[in-house]
Parts: structure tokens; sequence; C-alpha cells
């Protein structure tokens, strides 16, 4: 049986195909050779060979790169406006901590802003350990450590110091805030 090379265009047995290809070993070959060589050519401007730079052209893109990501003014300027950032939106800022740190952990869930800001609405906007009206922080009912997940259902609003106080046990406040009011 014979096939018919997709390069040469010439019927060839069976056993001069390399398996599951439709060009023969040696149009194969001659492309592999040519890739190699074409690698090692300069790096060209011009689009159409631009795709594959030299290696001598990838080391000095490379150390351009990462001279620029260590220049002082260049990290200074990340760090601003990183801190821009999260000055301007704190509450996304607690909630991508959050995500993250369950990431890192492997345990799963992410709530939205808009979930996180029902959740303090639902509970008067105040701590639910101490009743307080200040600014909350995002706690989960099982802790991270301990394997809770990061879904808006393991979280809770308290203050900071009555988070820090909870630490790393188990307490549902929620329960206890419907307790209270009767709900």
């Amino acid at each position: 049986m014979k096939n018919k090379c997709s390069k040469c265009h010439v019927s060839k047995n069976k056993l001069a195909f390399p398996e599951n290809s439709l060009t023969c070993k040696p149009c194969t070959e001659k492309k592999r050779v040519y890739d190699r060589e074409y690698c090692k050519r300069p790096y060209v401007k011009d689009r159409a060979r631009s795709r594959h730079p030299s290696p001598e052209a990838m080391e000095r893109l490379k150390k351009y790169w990462y001279d620029y990501k260590r220049r002082p003014d260049v990290m200074e300027r990340a760090r601003k406006h990183t801190r821009e950032w999260q000055k301007r939106n704190p509450e996304q800022h607690r909630i991508a901590t959050q995500v993250r740190r369950a990431r890192t952990r492997g345990n799963g869930g992410s709530f939205t802003k808009e979930e996180w800001v029902s959740v303090c609405e639902k509970y008067g906007n105040m701590c639910l350990r101490c009743g307080k009206k200040t600014i909350l922080t995002i706690d989960h009912v099982v802790p991270l450590v301990l394997g809770g997940s990061n879904y808006i259902e393991n979280i809770q609003p308290l203050c900071k110091s009555c988070n820090s106080k909870k630490g790393e046990s188990v307490i549902d406040y929620r329960n206890l805030a419907q307790e209270t009011t009767g709900n």
C-alpha cells in the first residue's frame, strides 16, 4: 500500500512515513533541519520572521525586562499604584486577600463584593459579637486554617478586635444574633 507525501507529492511505501503523519521521513527531517537553522538566525524586525527571535536576542530581551522590573523608580511607581488602588477599594482589597488565602490553602470558594455588602446589611452593618457599628472585617465561621471554605455561607461580619479575639476557634455569631432578635 502506497501513500502520497503532502510535501514532495511522491507516492511511497507506508513504512517511509512516521506514525500518524502525512509527510515522509526525508521531508520531515528537512523541516527539522530548516527549523533548527531558522532559530539560529539573528532577530529580524520583519513581521513574517519575528515570531522566533534568536537565542541571543531572547537573552537581551530577558536582561532588559529583568533590569527594567528591578529599577527602583519602576518598582516604587508600581507599589504606589497598588497602595492607591487599595485605599480607593478597601472592600475589594479585603475580598481579594481572602480569596488569595483560600486559594493558596486549597479550600476553595469565593464571594463578590455585593454578597459581602448584603451580608453586612442583613446584620445591620454592625459587629455580630459586640454590636458596634464600626469598620467590619471578614470572618470565617470555620477558619481557613481548619479547612473552612471561602464561600459567603461561611462568612460573618465582625469588627477587627472581635475577629482577633475569636482567632482560630469555630464560633457562629450569626446564630446568636438571630436568637437575640427572635428571627
